[in-house]
């Protein structure tokens, strides 16, 4: 098993990849290291050509295996919109498909929570748990509000 790369992409997201997918990332030029952390710019990243990258919508987790119709709607609390659909990984696509509310909810607090604590480890200025956490729970409740349906994610070419 290989090891694991901690990197940020350009809004200051954790991301975790595998070395042989961080490899891979650096000789196609998307990579950087800035003030001793990795980077990486996730606009640029074609998730078509590296189906492999992309992250679940709800929790990070990969690999992707749902794609989640959704409308496109703008957050009530922070300054974001979500446009379109989601993608989700296994867990939190059946959390999904059979409405179980609850599961969708701790999967994505405990991402919230991760993400919280790595940018504590980094010193990094950020939103405190306690905000993040009730704005991550209204964005999930407009989501509810917003979803169309859910099918098995295809990763190829369209």
């Amino acid at each position: 098993m290989s090891a694991e790369v901690e990197a940020y992409d350009e809004a200051g997201h954790p991301h975790y990849f595998d070395q042989d997918v961080w490899d891979a990332l650096a000789r196609l030029g998307l990579t950087a290291d800035v003030d001793g952390r990795h980077t990486f710019d996730s606009k640029e990243v074609d998730l078509q050509k590296f189906p492999q990258l992309a992250v679940c919508d709800f929790c990070h987790d990969r690999p992707v295996t749902w794609d989640v119709e959704c409308a496109t709607f703008e957050s009530r609390l922070v300054d974001y919109t979500s446009i379109g659909g989601w993608a989700a990984c296994e867990p939190c696509g059946q959390a999904i498909l059979e409405r179980d509310i609850r599961t969708l909810q701790r999967r994505v607090l405990a991402f919230c929570r991760r993400q919280t604590e790595a940018l504590e480890r980094r010193h990094a200025a950020h939103t405190p748990w306690a905000i993040r956490s009730i704005a991550q729970l209204d964005m999930l409740a407009q989501f509810w509000q917003h979803y169309k349906g859910i099918h098995r994610y295809d990763p190829r070419p369209k």
